[in-house]
C-alpha cells in the first residue's frame, strides 16, 4: 500500500508527464477500438446473405445498364444461358455521379450505382 501511495505522489509531482502518458494511453486505446470495429465489420461478421460463400463477382464488362437495348439484350442472354449460376445480377457505377432532384429546391449531385433488381 505504501508503494501505491508513493507512486501516486510521484505522478502528482510530475503532472505534465502524467498528462502525456494518460493522453497517449487514451489515444492508443481509441485507435485500437476503431481498428477492431472496422476489422469486425469487414472481416469477422458474415455477410447478410444466405450462403454468402457462394456469391462471386465477375468483372471487366464495360457497359452501362442504361446503354439501351444492346446492354439489356447482352445481360438477358447471359441470364438465360447461365447453367452454373442460380442468378446473375449486374451493376454499373457511374464515375461522375448523378443529379438528384426531389423534395429540396436545389438538385444535389450524388454518387450512384445502377443495379438489376436481383
Amino acid at each position: 500500500m505504501r508503494e501505491v501511495k508513493q507512486a501516486i505522489r510521484s505522478l502528482a509531482r510530475r503532472r505534465g508527464m502524467t498528462f502525456a502518458v494518460l493522453v497517449t494511453l487514451a489515444l492508443g486505446i481509441g485507435v485500437n477500438i476503431a481498428i477492431f470495429s472496422v476489422v469486425d465489420t469487414v472481416l469477422i461478421r458474415p455477410l447478410p446473405f444466405s450462403h454468402a460463400e457462394r456469391i462471386i463477382l465477375i468483372g471487366g464488362v464495360p457497359f452501362s445498364l442504361s446503354d439501351g437495348p444492346r446492354a439489356a439484350a447482352t445481360f438477358l442472354d447471359w441470364s438465360a444461358q447461365a447453367r452454373s449460376f442460380e442468378q446473375i445480377g449486374a451493376y454499373y457505377s457511374a464515375g461522375g455521379g448523378v443529379n438528384l432532384a426531389g423534395g429540396s429546391a436545389e438538385p444535389e449531385h450524388v454518387r450512384a450505382t445502377e443495379v438489376t433488381p436481383n
